[in-house]
């Protein structure tokens, strides 16, 4: 049996020194859910956090698959047969994940069948990966039906919504999680467009596809109809308010109107290099309304959130202009009066433009008037005065 085949650090370019550090550090299981969660906050933020959704990784150096399986970014070269990659071999340092199991299911397939009418991209399992037996028959024993899950205990609480303000009891922001469901595939195509890419006919790439679940396969088969039965009759905790479903089984006639104006400006905010291969990519894998997450993106990932504590944003606050009580008690004084006499001064200009936003008439308008008119009256009484004199 083929023996795993694994990247050495400097193979990673621009990340070499970064995941040199890195691979060197003990990661958590408490770490890996803050990576995700930090994620999900970033999604947030940009309006397209999803509780019942998918991701696909660009799973560069086979480092998303590694940290999920064995808690560390690279691994050594033939360390486990790929028919076996729980069993490590001859290596007492790195062990899988005590949560993480290997199972055989039909669903969450549709990579495999995507129609690429032009025939310049292929889709298949990855070279290294166990097969599992679906069925009675041996034939049935395949790599298209394998998929990884990790189990995590506690469930993830509100994987949306964790920096909102806490709610009430019975009412959520987003179900809990309880597994990660995972697997990688290849994909190998003839039109990618990595510019740093060797000059070959086809370019092949690694991707790891990825869901959040509220239970695992593996787990109690009763909690699995209990999920069922609660998502199909809605008697399941409330939502506080509605959120995306980003499901790899939606349609790809659903992801335009959706969801692409929002990746795109995500990519535009943090990976600008990788909006052609997000481009590529809607164009020739996506099958639904997944989330698409380039090499680029993922090196932003890492860099930013997995040897980071997680931490929810500040809170926004806008400043605003005082709220005057009575409007029509503002004072014609508030600005300086020699100020005012002055018509080009800014002062004036400021006074002119409050004049249509407040009641300035009343009291103070009629005593001008009627200063006027006895001004005016006085006036004329002195001119017949002098014509007597």
């Amino acid at each position: 049996m083929p023996q795993n085949k694994e990247p050495f650090a400097q193979d990673f370019k621009d990340l070499y020194k970064w995941i040199e550090v890195a691979n060197t550090q003990p990661i958590t299981n408490d770490m890996v859910i803050n990576f995700f969660r930090q994620i999900f906050q970033l999604l947030e933020e940009n309006k397209t956090c999803f509780a019942s959704g998918a991701f696909v990784f660009e799973n560069y150096g086979n480092t998303i698959f590694n940290l999920l399986t064995y808690n560390k970014l690279l691994i050594d070269s033939n360390l486990y047969d790929c028919d076996d990659p729980l069993t490590i071999i001859n290596n007492t340092n790195i062990r899988p994940d005590p949560n993480v199991h290997i199972i055989g299911t039909l669903t969450h397939n549709g990579y495999y069948t995507r129609n690429n009418s032009s025939n310049t991209t292929r889709i298949t399992p990855h070279d290294c990966m166990p097969t599992t037996r679906f069925g009675i028959y041996p034939e049935q024993k395949l790599r298209t039906k394998t998929k990884f899950e990790r189990v995590f205990i506690p469930k993830i609480t509100n994987i949306c919504g964790y920096c909102k303000t806490p709610l009430p009891e019975g009412r959520i922001y987003s179900e809990p999680k309880g597994v990660v469901l995972y697997y990688p595939f290849t994909v190998t195509s003839a039109i990618f467009p990595r510019k740093n890419a060797p000059d070959e006919a086809e370019t092949t790439t690694n991707m790891l596809f990825i869901k959040f679940e509220g239970a695992a396969v593996t787990g109690s088969t009763l909690e699995h109809s209990a999920n069922w039965i609660k998502r199909h009759t809605g008697r399941q905790a409330q939502l506080a308010e509605p959120l995306p479903t980003r499901r790899e089984d939606e349609g790809l006639g659903d992801y335009e109107p959706k969801y692409k104006r929002l990746d795109e400006n995500i990519y535009k905010k943090y990976c600008p290099e990788d909006i052609d291969i997000l481009e590529w990519y809607n164009n020739n894998v996506r099958t639904g309304c997944e989330f698409f997450v380039s090499r680029g993106l993922l090196t932003y990932f890492f860099k930013s959130f997995l040897l980071t504590n997680f931490s929810c944003p500040p809170p926004i606050t806008i400043d605003k202009p005082p709220i005057v009580s009575n409007p029509s008690s503002v004072s014609l004084k508030s600005a300086s009066d020699d100020n005012l006499l002055n018509k080009t001064s800014e002062g004036y200009k400021k006074f002119t433009e409050l004049v249509p936003k407040f009641n300035i008439g009343g009291t103070k308008y009629k005593i001008k008037r009627k200063h006027t008119r006895k001004y005016k009256k006085t006036y004329k009484k002195s001119r017949k005065s002098r014509k007597h004199y």
